[in-house]
């Protein structure tokens, strides 16, 4: 096998420079470059598009909730409340109830006055009468 020494078996690459070539490089990459100023890209209006983009968002954050409260039916929720504190408040008397009711309501109201006599004695007479008459009286 050869020995293969680098200092004397140059091969030559193919590529030449001409002469001086690199001496008047910079003067000829002048000559080409355009003579007009480049176009300046300035920050403020990527910080405009930014501060737009915020506003948008803060604008929906506020909108959205104020349109949920004015599409709601007052009415809806008054007819809601009523009926959650009739449900859910132990001491209502008749006078309450009539009050909230409207008149349309009132006389379609009916009153079912045949009470069965066993009912009545067997409610009696499986309550502890005595009881029974000394809450009422109270």
């Amino acid at each position: 096998m050869n020995d293969f020494k680098l200092n004397k078996n140059k091969v030559k690459t193919g590529f030449t420079t001409p002469e001086n070539y690199f001496d008047d490089f910079s003067a000829k990459v002048m000559q080409q470059l355009p003579k007009d100023n480049p176009k300046v890209i300035s920050l403020v209006n990527k910080r405009k598009t930014w501060m737009y983009a915020a506003a948008a968002i803060i604008v929906l954050a506020f909108s959205i909730p104020a349109m949920n409260f004015f599409n709601t039916n007052t009415a809806e929720i008054e007819i809601k409340a009523e009926n959650n504190y009739i449900t859910y408040n132990t001491r209502i008397s008749q006078d309450d109830l009539i009050e909230h009711m409207t008149l349309d309501e009132l006389k379609n109201i009916t009153i079912n006055t045949n009470v069965d006599n066993e009912a009545v004695n067997d409610e009696l007479y499986d309550a502890d009468l005595e009881n029974y008459l000394i809450n009422q009286t109270l």
